[in-house]
């Protein structure tokens, strides 16, 4: 994690909202951007809004959906989704690596600017 603290950047969607997904299914995804839509179709199909919107529920978290099928915590506060999915990853087990950058990935290894680490899975995320 390129950032101090997790999930950071999640704070500022949706006005501060977090506008977590859109109460549709995988087509309806796909069709909202029709120039490049289509690759999003393999990952929406196997991790439907559903999907998402269930998971961040079971993580005690209420939904509420609004107009345009968009959907948001309850609470109008996107730092409870945050809180929501670090301990959700905590509780998998998840480690982060805050302040530090990816230089290189190799097999079942990371190499970054804090050290290496040795894994089993890897997520990695490539953004702004």
């Amino acid at each position: 994690e390129r950032n101090h603290h997790p999930g950071r950047k999640i704070l500022l969607t949706g006005k501060g909202r977090c506008n977590v997904t859109n109460g549709t299914d995988p087509q309806g995804i796909v069709a909202a951007f029709p120039e490049t839509g289509r690759f999003l179709l393999g990952p929406v199909s196997r991790f439907t809004p559903d999907d998402l919107m269930r998971f961040i529920q079971e993580q005690g978290v209420p939904l509420k959906v609004e107009r345009g099928r968009r959907v948001f915590p309850e609470s109008d506060r996107s730092s409870d989704i945050v809180r929501a999915l670090r301990n959700a990853a905590a509780g998998a087990g998840v480690q982060f690596r805050p302040d530090s950058r990816v230089e290189r990935v190799d097999e079942c290894k990371a190499q970054h600017d804090g050290g290496d680490n040795r894994h089993i899975f890897q997520i990695a995320f490539s953004g702004g």
